[in-house]
């Protein structure tokens, strides 16, 4: 097994590398836009499905729980905090998905290895390899990842021993191509992975909460919020601003490890499991991070309302 914190760059657009976490997050952001969509032209008032039924359920749910700490403001405010919660729900059960991780891209090093598969074979179980060459490493980031449909040709056009079935579940290298072959790599990463696994990802949720916050206390307040961390009246009021301040970067970092490390830990620890009982054991891992996706979002909600509450009713 080879666990990688940071994402890794599938393709580029111009050169912009793009990571696996970000295609997720705009794969995500586009189904959220499909759902709204059709669950809006699908809503009635007479004969509601049980879909209908469900989001109505988990609305007014957490509708009531927004009204009960922001008050009159929950009626505009709560769009953006539910946004909030689907957002960070679908992004943790992203990664749950039996294509996230099976899907990979396989990446060349300058001397890597390959092992080419023939059902067709006579021949034994013995591995045999061959050289794919050096591989120019330059600015481009996409030279150092290949199409899923590429196949070695040096490889491909060498006689070579067969690698059987048993061979490839021994070696857990195996890759099924699109072009129906298969072959072992040393080197590959998931085509797609969870956007909240990645910190990058989490650390941009937790700045946007913490930044609507005080934008909203601004509001709601006028100038005089400024107060609440510059306040120049006495030594005490000095002192309780700059506590206040650096709380303010505290609720960052704790936004942001708590989500990528739940989620980030919830991946690691399915993958030892599935790797340790051939995937006998995952079922009830599985379920235990379909609750902590499920609970993480709802926490996520729920302080960056408490904050929010917080803000726009605070006495200066």
């Amino acid at each position: 097994m080879e666990i990688a914190i940071a994402p890794e760059v599938i393709f580029s657009i111009g050169d912009y590398g793009v990571t696996n976490s970000m295609l997720s997050a705009v794969i995500i952001t586009v189904l959220v836009l499909i759902l709204i969509v059709v669950t809006t032209l699908s809503i009635s008032a007479f004969k509601p499905g049980k879909i209908q039924l469900f989001f109505e359920y988990v609305i007014s749910s957490l509708s009531g729980i927004s009204e009960s700490m922001l008050g009159k403001a929950s009626k505009a405010l709560f769009p953006f905090l539910f946004t909030f919660f689907i957002i960070v729900v679908l992004s943790n059960w992203f990664g749950l998905l039996p294509f996230v991780g099976p899907i990979s891209v396989i990446h060349h090093e300058q001397t890597e290895e390959v092992f080419i598969y023939q059902p067709d074979s006579q021949s034994d179980t013995e591995f045999v390899t061959e050289n794919t060459g050096a591989i120019d490493h330059k600015d481009n980031i996409s030279d150092e990842v290949s199409d899923f449909s590429s196949t070695i040709e040096s490889a491909a056009e060498t006689e070579v021993p067969k690698l059987t079935v048993k061979d490839c579940i021994a070696n857990r290298n195996c890759y099924l191509m699109l072009d129906g072959s298969i072959q072992v790599h040393e080197k590959a990463f998931p085509f797609f992975r969870a956007p909240t696994s990645d910190v990058s990802a989490t650390i941009a949720l937790a700045l946007i909460s913490v930044i609507v916050t005080n934008i909203l206390g601004f509001n709601f307040n006028g100038f005089k919020y400024i107060k609440k961390y510059f306040n120049f009246s006495s030594f005490v009021d000095f002192v309780v601003g700059l506590l206040e301040l650096i709380s303010e970067i505290g609720k960052i970092i704790s936004f942001t490890f708590r989500l990528f490390g739940n989620i980030f830990a919830g991946e690691v620890l399915l993958l030892v499991v599935t790797s340790l009982s051939f995937g006998i054991a995952t079922l009830p891992f599985m379920g235990l991070e379909v609750f902590v996706g499920f609970i993480q979002g709802f926490v996520f909600f729920m302080l960056t309302t408490v904050f929010i509450g917080l803000s726009i009713s605070h006495e200066h």
